[in-house]
């Protein structure tokens, strides 16, 4: 997958939520052209009620941070980047990492089969 400018963007957005959120670890993710696929980790068990933060407000201040970005390289063209609401899953079992790990890696295989896909000429 080769990323557009907005693609770094959101790239390097998702690689620094670990800056704001301590207790967020990041595993495997790819930025595709329409969609990111990524999965957190959440260490929140040690910290108690009111200093744990939710997955929707990590995931809301990372699409909201690639948003203000991506705004500021284009001088406000771009607009809102994402939909209101995200797809999640809890992972339970290392069969499930292990074909959500899968998944992620052969997404970009997979972009020219996307409903969205249209070819750019060279």
């Amino acid at each position: 997958m080769v990323l557009s400018a907005s693609g770094h963007i959101a790239a390097a957005c998702w690689l620094a939520i670990p800056q704001h959120y301590s207790q967020v670890e990041i595993d495997l993710y790819v930025v595709m052209p329409n969609h990111v696929h990524g999965m957190v980790v959440l260490h929140q068990d040690h910290l108690p009620k009111e200093k744990r933060h939710h997955l929707g407000r990590v995931i809301g201040t990372y699409k909201a941070a690639a948003t203000r970005e991506v705004n500021r390289m284009t001088n406000g063209l771009t607009g809102n980047l994402w939909q209101e609401r995200f797809h999640d899953h809890i992972i339970r079992n290392e069969a499930d990492l292990t074909r959500i790990r899968d998944y992620i890696v052969n997404n970009p295989a997979l972009w020219e089969q996307d409903t969205f896909y249209h070819k750019t000429s060279s």
